[in-house]
């Protein structure tokens, strides 16, 4: 009974928290998990936008935005399992994803210009993850057998 009385607790605890920071006027976040990459695309697993806008992709330089990889729309308000199709020339393991404000014209993605990152608690807002067990002419590490889906954080999603 004391087991099932902390699991009520922490789920109660979690969704008020979670209603919280949604709730929040203009707060913004973004999540990304290490992932295996399937096709040419990846997933952004959580995006907390205060007004429509755009997910960018980009390669890790020092852990800031480089070359832009490829991007997706997203809604105000918040956004589960963003998937961002990639241009895989060049691709490297580390990634960065940026939430942008779509500021210039509506609906047109506009980078470089005016579609610059959101800033919340005065930081841009962005996810570090990692590509794994990549095949073929892409280089990333470390290397996870094939149909190895208990090692992907999306077990058998997408396979």
């Amino acid at each position: 009974m004391q087991l099932r009385t902390r699991t009520i607790c922490a789920v109660i605890l979690a969704l008020s928290s979670a209603a919280s920071f949604a709730s929040e006027p203009g707060y913004a976040a973004i999540e990304a998990s290490s992932q295996i990459l399937k096709g040419e695309s990846v997933i952004v697993s959580r995006v907390l936008s205060p007004s429509a806008g755009w997910v960018s992709v980009h390669i890790a330089e020092d852990g800031k935005p480089g070359r832009l990889l490829g991007y997706a729309p997203v809604r105000a308000g918040e956004n589960s399992f963003v998937w961002i199709k990639l241009d895989l020339t060049g691709i490297a393991p580390g990634l960065v994803a940026v939430l942008r404000a779509d500021a210039g014209r509506a609906g047109i993605f506009e980078h470089p210009g005016p579609d610059a990152p959101v800033i919340s608690n005065g930081a841009v807002v962005i996810a570090s993850f990692n590509l794994v067990g990549c095949r073929g002419e892409i280089s990333c590490d470390p290397l996870l057998p094939e149909n190895s889906a208990a090692a992907s954080p999306w077990g058998a999603f997408g396979q």
